[in-house]
């Protein structure tokens, strides 16, 4: 299924089930253009990636604010190809800080990737969601904290900013992992992309 499949059955799904509240299994993932980083200590370049895992909206916990739930089957597609985390990786939504993402579930807590959500959304994670092309974080994905370990071997993404969708609902696939505008979109995202890690740059200095 495409992200354009999906939001034709999100606004039919809104439609069939709008102000139900049941337990469902959910898929939520996270595409777009991301920096490089290491699968196995090899390196691999900027470019698109997607990033999926399932989760039963029955198991999310919420403390306060926030939501959070373990993801299962979490894949991961990028210019290295495809693996499986083999590390455990919860999902979790902040209502106060306006950022859903992801974050080691070994302990801690420690974020992976947030992206920031849309003005007025309270999101619990049991809801389709579309949060297209926001300005994401990746971070703590180096062995500071323990690896990120996959059937490829430990899994590193560079830290920085990333051109992010978020989307979530009760059936979504991250294969294949398309843009609107194929290659010319493609172009253009990771030119905004060097140009956004220029200025955190920049302003580190």
């Amino acid at each position: 299924m495409t992200f354009t499949g999906f939001a034709a059955g999100a606004i039919l799904y809104c439609a069939m089930f709008a102000g139900t509240a049941a337990a469902a299994t959910f898929s939520y993932v996270f595409s777009g253009v991301a920096g490089g980083g290491t699968l196995n200590g090899v390196a691999f370049p900027t470019g698109r990636f997607g990033i999926s895992g399932t989760a039963d909206t029955a198991s999310i916990v919420k403390n306060a604010a926030l939501f959070t739930v373990a993801l299962q089957d979490v894949v991961v597609q990028a210019k290295f190809g495809t693996v499986t985390l083999t590390s455990p990786v919860n999902l979790f939504a902040d209502n106060d800080l306006a950022i859903v993402g992801l974050s080691r579930g070994d302990g801690g807590g420690v974020h992976l990737i947030e992206a920031p959500m849309p003005d007025s959304i309270i999101y619990e994670l049991n809801a389709l969601a579309d949060f297209p092309n926001t300005i994401a974080l990746f971070m703590n994905w180096d062995a500071s904290f323990g690896s990120v370990t996959s059937t490829g071997g430990p899994l590193v993404f560079d830290k920085g900013a990333s051109i992010t969708t978020f989307q979530a609902g009760p059936v979504l696939q991250v294969s294949p992992i398309p843009l609107p505008a194929g290659g010319l979109m493609l172009t253009a995202a990771v030119a905004a992309l060097a140009a956004l890690r220029r200025r955190a740059a920049a302003a580190a200095r």
